[in-house]
């Protein structure tokens, strides 16, 4: 019966992300009970991975980026080898990175954004999304570049009319150097 409080307790401490102690418990377990069907190292990681992939989606969900991002980073490293970005949708994915670029978190969902793209590559609406990152993080060929993508999208009757007027006059400011990205203007998007 201990045994199995023990890989209770190690399952607890897996799905916190800790992966040394929860090891330890399952170690502790197969002393008092070799019975048990597990292999520390490898049963820590199989119940971490999901617990943090979860959390990560939850946190992203709700907004809190930067504990979200870390908890997908951190369910990589429990598997090196997961393709974790898969766990979301190209739709997920561009809602980071839209809300992340408003929340002043540009360079850090950046990955994001990428990942929509390279998940949705022809959704103009998600190329908008890497181009306000971009302008954002000060890549202005980059951001000219998928806003154009977004205004031929817009432009194929993608009912996206309005999109395709203010990003033409993003565009036109970011030729001419400028910023088109003031706080009035990064305010009014926030509010959309």
């Amino acid at each position: 019966i201990y045994a199995q409080v023990l890989v209770t307790e190690g399952n607890a401490l897996a799905r916190q992300a800790n992966i040394t102690d929860a090891t330890a418990k399952y170690e502790q377990a197969l002393a008092l009970n070799r019975a048990l069907k597990i292999v520390p190292d490898a049963e820590a990681k199989k119940v971490a991975l999901p617990a943090q992939i979860e959390l990560g989606r939850e946190l992203l969900a709700s907004a809190a980026f930067t504990p979200g991002l870390a908890a997908f980073a951190a369910a990589q490293i429990i598997s090196p080898t997961a393709d974790i970005t898969a766990t979301l949708s190209a739709a997920e994915w561009n809602n980071v990175c839209w809300r992340g670029s408003l929340a002043g978190l540009a360079a850090e969902v950046m990955p994001a954004c990428e990942r929509a793209v390279v998940l949705a590559p022809g959704d103009g609406s998600i190329r908008d999304s890497r181009g306000l990152a971009l302008a954002l993080t000060g890549d202005t060929d980059g951001a000219i570049q998928d806003f154009s993508f977004a205004v031929q999208w817009g432009e194929a009757g993608t009912g996206h009319e309005r999109l395709v007027a203010i990003r033409k006059s993003w565009i036109e400011e970011l030729l001419a150097g400028k910023n088109p990205f003031d706080a009035v203007t990064l305010e009014e998007l926030r509010s959309e």
